[in-house]
């Protein structure tokens, strides 16, 4: 943002700054040049060694790389932050996650090698709800 700040004021016109000439016997409301004091007021006189198209283009530049950065940002605090921030367990680790409601959801977690629970989660309290390390089969529970 500072870039671009910096750009658009070297591409405005330079305006000379003016005083009255004291040492000269005119009159004072006329208006002499300062000559530049400093290397920008020095380039911001010199017209020709600023033309308007390279200016543009170091500007879009500018814009470019910055809307880059961001991008790049976005894509690290998105993707690779989580993975680095919550380190997973070696014995424990959240299947899936399914919301059910505003703050209610129920995780399937892994335990060691084989076990699985079924666990509610709500604002208040964590619930162990079932263990569903054997697979679950409906027709079992149907009478014939």
């Amino acid at each position: 943002m500072a870039t671009g700040l910096l750009l658009l004021l070297t591409a405005l016109p330079a305006w000379p700054k003016t005083e009255p000439d004291k040492t000269s016997g005119k009159d004072p409301n006329s208006l002499s040049v300062k000559p530049p004091s400093t290397p920008l007021e020095k380039m911001l006189q010199d017209r020709s060694s600023l033309p308007t198209g390279e200016l543009l283009r170091k500007f879009a530049i500018a814009i470019g790389f910055v809307a880059f950065l961001g991008a790049c940002a976005y894509f690290v605090s998105r993707r690779i932050m989580p993975k680095i921030a919550m380190p997973r367990g070696k014995e424990i680790s959240v299947i899936e996650t399914i919301p059910l409601g505003v703050r209610r959801s129920l995780h399937l977690v892994k335990i060691g090698a084989g076990r699985r629970i079924l666990i509610g989660s709500t604002t208040d309290s964590i619930t162990y709800l079932a263990d569903v390390s054997e697979p679950f089969c409906l027709e079992e529970n149907k009478e014939g």
